[in-house]
């Protein structure tokens, strides 16, 4: 039977599988949502790089438009590098030169993070989940987060935005910075924000779930 919410598609950050959103995936199926997270070609592991944001984009534009002409109603769920470049925003801080310091790129430009268990994931959960998130981590094309973003989808949909107060990968004030510029280009964005780092999938899980719930009851309305 079909489920009366909407459909839900988790669109993964830099260097996460399917399987690192288990958890939350786990969590959102138990409160009753269809859930969908496709595995971005950039994260296919393979070197030198042949994927990379352009390919991302164009998965994840067929997955959501083959949902809608099947009549569901879309949610899309976007994890850091899953909502874009996040290089243009490091750029206007002039903190790029900082990028190297916390992801460690190949000559051919593929990268990991440098410490994950401490940028990405931070304090919130037992060592033996952030251990196995961290395993669920694959090396990703790192040129896709300096890709241009050629259609921004929040000029066209509503936006929900979950601040991480203690993100070290992202600061605060860098995610601020976005929200401030989509408000000044005319779009409301409603905020949330949560007291954990950059992975509020694994670390503030049931929070996350609430956030959902309550964007889909908005939805539904």
């Amino acid at each position: 039977m079909t489920s009366s919410k909407p459909t839900l598609v988790i669109i993964s950050g830099g260097w996460h599988m399917p399987q690192s959103y288990a958890k939350l995936t786990n969590a959102l199926q138990s409160a009753g949502f269809e859930v969908h997270v496709p595995r971005l070609p950039s994260m296919n592991e393979k070197r030198p790089p042949n994927t990379d944001l352009i390919d991302d984009t164009a998965l994840i534009r067929s997955y959501v438009e083959s949902l809608v002409e099947a009549g569901r109603i879309v949610i899309a769920i976007m994890h850091s590098y899953g909502g874009g470049s996040m290089v243009s925003k490091v750029k206007e801080f002039g903190h790029e030169h900082l990028l190297p310091l916390a992801f460690d790129f190949a000559e051919d430009d593929s990268c990991i993070d440098r410490d994950p268990k401490m940028l990405l994931v931070g304090p919130g959960i037992d060592a033996a989940k952030t251990e196995a998130y961290v395993a669920s981590l694959v090396r990703w094309n790192g040129k896709s987060m300096y890709q241009a973003v050629t259609n921004c989808a929040w000029r066209e949909i509503a936006v929900t935005y979950i601040y991480t107060k203690d993100d070290m990968t992202v600061p605060l004030d860098y995610q601020k910075s976005m929200t401030e510029y989509v408000q000044a280009e005319g779009q409301e964005v409603h905020t949330v924000e949560l007291a954990t780092g950059h992975c509020p999938n694994l670390t503030m899980t049931q929070e996350v779930v609430e956030v959902i719930l309550q964007v889909a009851a908005h939805v539904q309305a």
